[in-house]
């Protein structure tokens, strides 16, 4: 500090004010930074999802396919899919003509939605983005298929489904979903407080002016630091699921059952291993359901 500095600062805590300025951008950056890991784990989280469940498809349909197979493997693999579902439906939704290419009225509204989202997932797109949030944040099913619907109608059940489900069924609501998608950062999560730092002010010789700042600055950085934690908390949370859902997919691909003859009893049929692929699914099937708490 100068000597000029070392004279006013008590008088008009310019310095002060400088120092938690800069001291609140290094703090702003390292949340973008969290942000943006937080983005590529929630799109990585839904790709391996999607994977896994074309694994349990799979599987579905090689035991129903399967002679003398026990009705207890089929109902498996029927129930793993069934956990499965909302996995299902956010594909479906994804991948929808009102999705991709806005043929039905008012897709415009799927298109604000899907660019709400996008951010940090941008190659991804609109739709794809929404369902990442939905698939790791969310939990409820808006009770129809959201693929079945068009236009505002679609974009209005999946914000829904964001919420936690219709209002009617105990959810949040619109609203709910509305308020997850500006929640956090880079897949259209606004950076809460990080706005502030264009209206702080270079200091002056106006004390009163500086503490002002000074103690909007500290309003930010706690708000920082509370959004800095619980990123935190998401993405360890992120973390353990995909590790979870990385293992147990793994033991669920049919890999190895095409050597042996399409018959469950036929000799040196790999009953037992059969029985545990099944078993696995559905270890698969709810780890998909899980979602992540961000509180």
């Amino acid at each position: 500090m100068s000597i000029i500095g070392k004279i006013t600062n008590p008088l008009n805590h310019g310095k002060d004010l400088e120092d938690a300025r800069k001291a609140y951008e290094k703090k702003v950056e390292s949340y973008k930074k969290k942000q943006e890991e937080l983005s590529d784990l929630t799109i990585r989280l839904y790709e391996l999802r999607k994977d896994s469940l074309r694994k349990l498809q799979a599987l579905d349909e090689y035991v129903s396919k399967l002679c003398n197979c026990p009705e207890s493997l089929r109902k498996g693999t029927k129930r793993s899919l069934e956990y499965a579902d909302a996995i299902r439906e956010a594909w479906d939704f994804e991948n929808a003509p009102h999705a991709v290419n806005g043929e039905s009225g008012n897709a415009a509204d799927v298109s604000m939605m899907g660019a709400a989202v996008a951010g940090g997932a941008v190659a991804f797109g609109g739709p794809a983005a929404a369902m990442a949030i939905a698939t790791t944040f969310g939990t409820a099913s808006t009770g129809a298929a959201i693929s079945s619907l068009g236009g505002a109608a679609a974009a209005n059940a999946a914000l829904a489904w964001l919420g936690g489900g219709a209002i009617a069924a105990g959810g949040a609501g619109m609203g709910g979903g509305a308020a997850l998608l500006g929640l956090f950062g880079p897949i259209g999560w606004s950076i809460a407080g990080a706005a502030g730092v264009a209206f702080i002010v270079k200091s002056t010789f106006d004390k009163k002016k500086n503490d002002s700042e000074i103690e909007k600055i500290r309003k930010y950085s706690t708000a920082c630091d509370a959004l800095l934690n619980k990123t935190g908390r998401a993405i360890k949370q992120i973390k353990e699921i995909e590790k979870h859902t990385k293992s147990t997919s793994e033991k669920v691909g049919l890999s190895g059952l095409g050597l042996y003859p399409s018959d469950f009893n036929a000799d040196q049929y790999p009953q037992s291993q059969l029985f545990e692929k099944v078993s696995e699914a559905k270890n698969l099937g709810k780890l998909m359901k899980q979602s992540v708490n961000i509180n």
